[in-house]
């Protein structure tokens, strides 16, 4: 879903089961940050990055999930302006 190093362009809600957040070391050895469960929100830090920023993290599910996701260019535009959504 997300891969270290790469360009995020979508922000992501888990609606259900659960994803693997984790990180590479330079030897390309995978260090396992944590487990988000339940209904959370992904990639919410690049709404505020410049969007030349890149994933510092891998992001994948372990199981079948249900996500939605929003092009970050369209979360900025509408959801940082809306109350409700902040």
């Amino acid at each position: 879903m997300i891969h270290q190093s790469e360009k995020l362009d979508c922000l992501y809600f888990l609606l259900h089961e659960k994803l693997k957040v984790s990180s590479y070391s330079d030897l390309g050895e995978e260090v396992v940050l944590w487990i988000e469960s339940g209904f959370t929100v992904v990639g919410e830090l690049e709404l505020f990055l410049n969007e030349s920023e890149y994933s510092s993290i891998s992001v994948s599910a372990i199981s079948d999930s249900v996500m939605i996701s929003i092009p970050v260019n369209m979360a900025r535009l509408y959801c940082l302006n809306d109350q409700r959504f902040l």
